[in-house]
């Protein structure tokens, strides 16, 4: 996934040095230099860190080594990038954001949080939801929407904007309701978890994020959001990952990947997953996150409708037949735009 327009917060945040500021977010982005290709003929390093929910399914030392590894292995087949994935740091998700809160408290990044954060339960909600809804819809033909969501014959979209929105709201109550830590006695959305699983708060986190190029987290990013699109809604609001921009690194890219709905065998992900054989984890974790490196390194927009191609999003939460899909047309990509982001 594609975190887009952020990159004004964090500069702001950051501070950008400049006399004058923009008065608007749109304003500062407008005034960014475009992104640069990334050069296939230099080796790379990507900087990771792992950071952990100890209530949920845990990658150890050994496993996030293995994956490192299949990660290179696919860079260089898929991509051409010769890239060696270093971890920088491991360390406990929820102590980070903590430490992070000084970012958080800004008045830029309320601001932001606030003008993107939907509270599921707040007043409002289900009108703001299906706005967002509906403004996503608006740029997708009808046979892309019934890829997503089952509508009948002669559907308006407002009919689908609700089919989403049902499928939605199922999902995520669903989801946060699942019992994780020890003996199940704690809720997978509870208080003091609930920043450390909103998109907004990675965002800000992300755009400040000196240490490292990636995040690799045993959590999942979910809720709704003002920017969340067609798939994202059907997953239950899920963001299995996303890459935004960064002034931190020479990439001018930070991403991360939530593994949860990769390696948990709660009730939900069974049903609305179904099983991942234990044995084919790390690879499924591995093609998704390929997905988000095809940002990252090829600065590649979302791609739609083609089987067997990485750069297309899974549809709803089917990872594992998407990654064995992926895997036998050994990532044939046939129809990709030519044009590249310039912004994420």
């Amino acid at each position: 996934m594609v975190a887009w327009g952020a990159f004004a917060l964090v500069a702001l945040l950051a501070g950008s040095g400049c006399a004058q500021e923009p008065r608007t977010w749109a304003e500062y982005t407008e005034s960014l230099p475009p992104l640069q290709t990334i050069p296939h003929e230099s080796s790379h390093t990507l900087r990771v860190l792992y950071l952990e929910d100890p209530r949920l399914p845990k990658l150890d030392e050994k496993q996030r080594e293995t994956l490192y590894r299949k990660i290179e292995i696919l860079l260089a087949q898929w991509y051409s990038f010769k890239v060696d994935l270093v971890e920088v740091g491991a360390g406990d998700l929820r102590e980070r954001f903590e430490k992070a809160a000084p970012v958080f408290e800004t008045p830029l990044a309320k601001d932001f949080i606030s003008r993107n954060a939907i509270d599921l339960g707040g007043f409002g909600s289900k009108d703001s939801i299906l706005s967002t809804i509906r403004e996503d819809l608006a740029r997708r033909d009808e046979k892309l929407i019934r890829r997503y969501v089952k509508l009948k014959p002669g559907a308006t979209k407002d009919d689908a904007a609700a089919a989403v929105f049902a499928v939605f709201e199922d999902r995520l109550t669903r989801l946060r309701e699942t019992p994780v830590g020890e003996e199940g006695k704690d809720i997978l959305h509870s208080a003091r978890y609930a920043d450390t699983q909103s998109f907004s708060h990675w965002e800000v986190f992300l755009g400040r994020l000196a240490d490292a190029d990636f995040v690799l987290s045993n959590s999942v990013i979910a809720g709704p959001d003002s920017a969340m699109p067609l798939y994202v809604a059907v997953r239950g609001g899920i963001t299995n990952g996303f890459v935004t921009n960064s002034k931190e690194n020479d990439y001018r890219a930070v991403g991360v990947v939530g593994a949860l709905p990769f390696l948990s065998d709660a009730p939900f992900f069974l049903e609305e997953r179904g099983k991942i054989p234990q044995r084919e984890k790390l690879d499924t974790l591995a093609t998704f996150w390929m997905h988000e490196l095809g940002h990252f390194f090829l600065r590649m927009k979302e791609h739609y409708g083609e089987g067997g191609c990485v750069h297309v999003a899974p549809e709803g939460l089917r990872v594992y037949e998407w990654h064995r899909a992926v895997r036998k047309a050994q990532n044939t990509c046939r129809f990709l735009p030519e044009e590249r982001l310039t912004l994420y």
